[in-house]
């Protein structure tokens, strides 16, 4: 394994939390999601840069654990207008349950089972996917904030149709205009 992966899994052995070692109560934890991490789970593509606090509350209870997170940060990702980086703000407060049971599961988003008797949670793909989620789907500038040379370009390229003539549209055009 290059050194460099190793790393990676090195930094990322920080959100494992070794739960069997907790006393009964509240605990509280504090991570930071950087490139590395996003590098990991390969949002590099979306995700130029960035950084997210990460504040964990968890309360360990006699069968099950309570996690709730609250986060805080800006990434830089590609404005899906003209490419350029747009800084986005990135604030959620998830939460998650997670109880005891037979075999892994995921039984909603906020409600995971893991089996009796595991040790570790690891709760990297948990802020992985929190933080996919976060994302808004449309990322751009307003349109003064965009590169002028890319939205002159595609000023250029937009194709303006001429709409045929259709004779049953033009009688219902006269019908309209009486």
């Amino acid at each position: 394994m290059p050194s460099s992966k190793k790393t990676t899994l090195k930094k990322l052995s920080e959100f494992i939390i070794r739960a069997e070692s907790l006393s009964l109560g509240s605990h509280d934890f504090d991570y930071c999601l950087n490139d590395a991490f996003f590098t990991f789970f390969g949002l590099s593509e979306i995700i130029i840069n960035g950084e997210i606090a990460v504040s964990l509350k968890l309360t360990k209870h006699s069968n099950m654990l309570h996690l709730q997170f609250k986060l805080s940060g800006n990434v830089t990702t590609p404005c899906d207008r003209c490419l350029e980086p747009l800084e986005i703000e990135i604030k959620g407060e998830p939460t998650l349950t997670v109880k005891y049971g037979e075999e892994l599961l995921e039984e909603t988003d906020e409600i995971m089972v893991i089996p009796n008797g595991e040790k570790e949670l690891d709760i990297s793909s948990f802020l992985y996917e929190t933080v996919y989620l976060l994302i808004p789907q449309r990322n751009i500038h307003k349109k003064e904030q965009c590169n002028p040379e890319v939205i002159k370009k595609l000023n250029t390229l937009i194709v303006k149709e001429k709409s045929p003539n259709n004779p049953q549209w033009d009688i219902l055009k006269k019908i309209k205009n009486k």
